[in-house]
């Protein structure tokens, strides 16, 4: 791919599909609507399940792997196994250097490669690849191709350099099935104002930064790819909402969206979008009205965040599974509701808008990690995220089914 330092836009007159369409920009990509609303489903039954925690750190995340529920402890680089009702059954890796062991200084998150293997993020720029028996192939340091200095992109904006992005771990979406064929995926973010001219408080970055990182697995360079919705270039409001929630469809592409935008895009693997669907979640409080400014002190930006983060609605994960071709979409509705939601899309239609369970902000600290999102499939069975409750030593997950099309 040639290294897209602007984009060319494409001024076409979007015509709705459907009358309930919600009012977006004409100019941001030549993309096609195709988004209708037939709700079949307006409820789902999800059962809880504790997993056995005795040997773990209460610290990773969970996921499915040969059909099998698993827990990645990020403390002790570990992986444990579960049967459906939430009893170990066993456990691989650990720090080390033998060859099905984790070298690094701890890991932050995992990417499940095509060919059943497994993409290890580190805590520390490194990353660890293994086959599908859990043996260690391939490590790396991501290359970042910085050409700038960072003390120079303190002072300058300059949105087509990589030096000017983080990986955004806290925020990000990068789903377990992030990864294509030759390359992985990771959402990007700039730092906070007070640390760079080049912040989610610009005009020039709601135009033209970077939102995803496309990393080649064998060398492990990065190129930053694609650009917010014009959304955020029109509100200043919503800018504090920037990151991006994704899953790779496949090698040619990838789905995304973002926390206060209502449409789900579809793109090639240049980031050129060609189709859009998608409507506003049930309930969902989307008023935001405190924007960032460059002004704010070290006390007040984190602040006005986590205050955000826990009154307002707005999306929170995106999944996809190809063999029951079926998109997941999780949001929070905000303030005191009782409940968040989920969407679920198929054909680019979305047939289910149901209520999730929700942990209290007031026990995570307002952390998003803890937003329901559907991580997994065991038939019959999808499965949630893991939630974590230190205090009570516990690790929950959610299951559900859908009903069979006409069964509702």
């Amino acid at each position: 791919m040639k290294y897209i330092s602007l984009y060319i836009i494409i001024v076409l007159k979007i015509v709705a599909c459907n009358s309930d369409r919600e009012e977006t920009s004409d100019d941001y990509y030549n993309y096609e609507y195709k988004g209708e609303r037939q709700i079949e489903l307006d409820s789902l039954h999800f059962k809880s399940i504790e997993l056995e925690s005795n040997s773990t750190s209460l610290q990773g995340m969970v996921f499915v792997k040969n059909d099998t529920l698993q827990f990645l402890d990020t403390g002790q680089d570990v992986i444990f196994r579960f049967d459906d009702e939430g009893n170990q059954i066993g456990e691989t890796l650990g720090r080390g250097e033998g060859p099905q062991e984790i070298p690094g200084m701890g890991l932050m998150s995992l990417i499940s490669l095509p060919d059943g293997g497994y993409f290890f993020l580190g805590s520390s720029n490194d990353f660890y690849e293994f086959n599908s028996d859990l043996e260690r192939t391939h490590s790396g340091r991501f290359d970042w191709q910085r050409e700038t200095s960072q003390e120079v992109l303190e002072n300058k904006s300059v949105p087509e350099e990589n030096a000017a992005y983080n990986f955004d771990y806290q925020f990000g979406s990068a789903s377990l099935t992030s990864s294509s064929e030759n390359y992985v995926y990771l959402p990007l973010s700039s730092g906070p104002p007070q640390y760079t001219n080049f912040n989610l408080t610009t005009d020039l970055y709601a135009e033209q930064a970077r939102v995803m990182a496309r990393i080649e697995r064998e060398s492990g360079k990065l190129e930053a790819i694609g650009r917010l919705s014009p959304k955020f270039a029109a509100n200043e409001d919503i800018r504090m909402f920037s990151n991006i929630h994704f899953d790779v469809i496949n090698d040619d592409t990838i789905a995304f969206t973002f926390k206060p935008d209502s449409l789900i895009y579809l793109a090639d693997k240049d980031f050129n979008v060609h189709t859009a669907f998608g409507k506003k979640g049930s309930n969902m409080d989307m008023n935001y009205t405190q924007p960032l400014s460059e002004d704010m002190s070290d006390s007040e930006y984190p602040e006005l965040v986590m205050h955000e983060i826990i009154n307002r609605g707005y999306y929170t994960s995106l999944q996809y599974f190809e063999e029951q071709d079926v998109m997941f979409r999780a949001y929070r509705r905000g303030g005191e509701a009782e409940h968040n939601g989920l969407q679920i899309y198929r054909d680019h239609q979305l047939i289910g808008d149901v209520s999730t369970p929700k942990k209290q902000e007031h026990e995570v600290q307002g952390q998003l990690s803890f937003s329901f999102k559907v991580v997994g499939y065991s038939e019959p069975y999808f499965y949630s995220n893991a939630f974590i409750d230190a205090e009570e030593e516990e690790i929950k997950v959610y299951r559900f089914s859908l009903p069979e099309s006409g069964d509702n």
